[in-house]
């Protein structure tokens, strides 16, 4: 009802992403305004709404009257048996260890997304177990999700890894110009997410929000973004945004039948990250 017909349902929902300001008096003014036969109030806690912080006066106040309840992630191992009793009920006969991981890699914990690509997966494994083959050969690329995959290499201070990972990706099907138009995004994400903490802004949803990307993209690189000094940052931009000009004006090369430079630019670029 709500979202189909928001004007006649008995109910209204209202969504807020973290804990309201004010003061203790505007959540007693709240409260009176609401109704149980007309509203629903959800409070969505961010990563930062209460963990290691004093409650404020409003938070207090809020809780008083509110009716709480958590829903945390589930663990690895719990995602795992959930995986393997979710292809068998799809037709597969089961999926092997290794296909899980690769999966993981791909795609993230994500039970919503995991459920859409095992779905598929299944389907086409059916009565048989299901193997890394098989995902890398079904899976859905997610352009974002999965050259993000990369920050967590170089956040680890691994590049060896991170240019393997970027090389499994060319295998499969990514285009090099498309890697390097993703890398470039991805340098002047980095940018404004480093201007962000500088003035103290920390929080992944509120940063995701002001620079248009995933939430998750954002949480995968604030440990690294954090890390940096302005030196490297300035040397990382400046490396790319000349090597762009360079692809641009013929500089280098990087057409369909000749490609060496652009994956030597993109082997450089992912270098410049921890040199």
């Amino acid at each position: 009802e709500v979202q189909n017909a928001p004007f006649i349902a008995e109910k209204r929902l209202f969504i807020l992403e973290g804990l309201p300001r004010g003061k203790k008096e505007d959540i007693e003014k709240l409260v009176k305004c609401l109704h149980e036969d007309v509203l629903i109030l959800v409070l969505l806690e961010t990563d930062s709404s209460f963990k290691g912080k004093k409650l404020s006066s409003v938070a207090s106040a809020l809780l008083e009257v509110a009716s709480e309840k958590k829903f945390p992630n589930i663990s690895r191992s719990q995602i795992i048996s959930w995986i393997g009793e979710m292809v068998k009920e799809c037709g597969a006969e089961g999926i092997e260890a290794n296909a899980i991981s690769f999966l993981f890699d791909a795609v993230g914990e994500n039970q919503e997304a995991l459920e859409s690509e095992l779905n598929k997966i299944s389907l086409y494994a059916y009565d048989r177990t299901i193997t890394q083959s098989d995902i890398s050969l079904l899976l859905t690329s997610g352009a974002e999700r999965e050259v993000w995959k990369i920050m967590d290499y170089l956040g680890n201070n691994n590049p060896e890894q991170a240019i393997k990972y970027a090389e499994s990706l060319l295998d499969r099907g990514y285009s090099p110009q498309a890697l390097w138009s993703t890398l470039l995004w991805m340098v002047s994400i980095l940018t404004q997410i480093v201007s962000y903490i500088e003035v103290g802004q920390t929080d992944s949803w509120q940063i995701a929000k002001s620079v248009r990307a995933h939430s998750s993209s954002i949480k995968s690189i604030l440990p690294y973004a954090k890390s940096i000094n302005n030196e490297r940052l300035k040397r990382i931009v400046d490396m790319v945004i000349t090597a762009d000009i360079g692809l641009k004006t013929g500089e280098y090369r990087a057409t369909s039948d000749s490609q060496e430079e652009l994956l030597a630019l993109i082997d450089r670029s992912i270098m410049a990250f921890v040199e």
